[in-house]
């Protein structure tokens, strides 16, 4: 595995996100069976490497968390990196200091190692929320501070209201088909790490049928996927989080790293895209 610093920790540079499991947004009713198989996928990848496992309360109602937690239980937790995130009606100081417990709760752990607002809420002030996630910090319960779906002006506005800490991360969608370049461009000048969902756009970057992207797989001996997700991680400041249940999913994944492509290919791929505004998932109910 490849690994990228996130301030003074390190990262995988392709994790594991758990968007669906259990549930989109609510909790589905799933058998004993169903979550020791999530659970057993969740441990083959952190086997693997992919150490990085992405969360949020909001993930089928707190059930992903909670299999995360059956997942890495007995496991060294030093060697797991765990992102989890408030939803928006949990942005307030003390609404969020009470979500971020319950997570951890369910996670089965005392940190995590990440933490950050689902997307900035219409209600709350971002001061408000920074300052949450700061006495978060103090009390040991996160590691690090990040932002999700947050628009530039937002995500300027909640550097700048940490006093003691800094926003280490920001996660958002940057793939081959909607680049985020801009909020790379932020993130370089930052020093913050840009967490990317979607890094397939949804299974589009996974079929044949994009000449280029076909192309270039082809030329690498490579499948698209792979192609994709090494145009992501070949950038600096990028580490992603697609979603893999099965071990040949995951394996796939892993192939996208240990290689590199030439600079002509990754301009000619970069040139099959589009550019996405920062948070342009901002007021989306769902990731």
């Amino acid at each position: 595995m490849e690994y990228k610093k996130i301030s003074s920790s390190k990262i995988a540079t392709i994790g594991v996100g758990t968007w669906g499991i259990g549930g989109k947004i609510e909790r589905e009713q799933v058998t004993r069976q169903q979550r020791q198989q999530w659970a057993a996928a969740i441990r083959e990848a952190i086997d693997l490497g992919m150490t990085h496992i992405d969360a949020s309360e909001i993930y089928a109602g707190g059930l992903a968390e909670e299999i995360i937690g059956e997942a890495i239980k007995g496991l060294d937790r030093e060697e797991i990196f765990i992102t989890t995130k408030a939803g928006m009606e949990h942005l307030g100081r003390e609404e969020m200091v009470k979500a971020c417990e319950r997570s951890l709760k369910r996670l089965g752990t005392s940190y995590a190692d990440l933490y950050m607002p689902q997307r900035p809420s219409q209600e709350v002030p971002i001061a408000e929320t920074m300052k949450a996630l700061e006495e978060l910090h103090e009390k040991g319960l996160v590691r690090h501070i990040g932002v999700s779906n947050f628009t530039k002006n937002s995500l300027l506005e909640a550097q700048g209201c940490l006093k003691n800490e800094r926003v280490s991360a920001v996660q958002d969608e940057h793939n081959l088909l909607r680049q985020n370049t801009e909020l790379l461009r932020m993130c370089t000048e930052q020093k913050m790490l840009l967490i990317a969902y979607r890094p397939l756009a949804k299974g589009e970057l996974s079929q044949q049928g994009i000449p280029i992207l076909d192309g270039i797989a082809q030329k690498y001996g490579k499948t698209p996927s792979q192609v994709a997700l090494n145009w992501l991680t070949g950038q600096e400041r990028v580490v992603t989080i697609p979603k893999a249940t099965s071990r040949e999913h995951m394996l796939e994944n892993l192939g996208a790293l240990g290689w590199k492509m030439t600079r002509q290919d990754r301009r000619k791929l970069s040139g099959i895209g589009k550019e996405t505004a920062i948070g342009s998932h901002a007021l989306i109910t769902n990731t």
